[in-house]
């Protein structure tokens, strides 16, 4: 598995142009909360009738696997995540 650092790293290879980074600083959380929103209108009961959203799943599989890179890059996603209300 890739580090912390190894991540950034790619990152700013792939985005040095200030337009690319600033769409992605714009349209990344964008499409996030947006499929996070879909995930969790499918996981209502009108369809699959769980007693937990599926979007509050994925957010906790997130959050460990940010956990797992750096545990303060992980406790600052978490608390980022839970800005967004409770998806339960």
């Amino acid at each position: 598995m890739r580090t912390v650092n190894q991540w950034f790293e790619e990152y700013s290879l792939s985005h040095q142009h200030s337009g690319n980074k600033l769409i992605h600083y714009i349209c990344v959380p964008l499409i996030t909360y947006s499929t996070l929103g879909i995930i969790d209108a499918l996981s209502r009961p009108n369809y699959l009738n769980l007693p937990i959203s599926l979007a509050f799943i994925v957010i906790a599989f997130c959050g460990l696997f940010y956990l797992r890179l750096s545990y303060k890059l992980g406790l600052l996603m978490s608390f980022i995540n839970s800005l967004n209300g409770p998806v339960f």
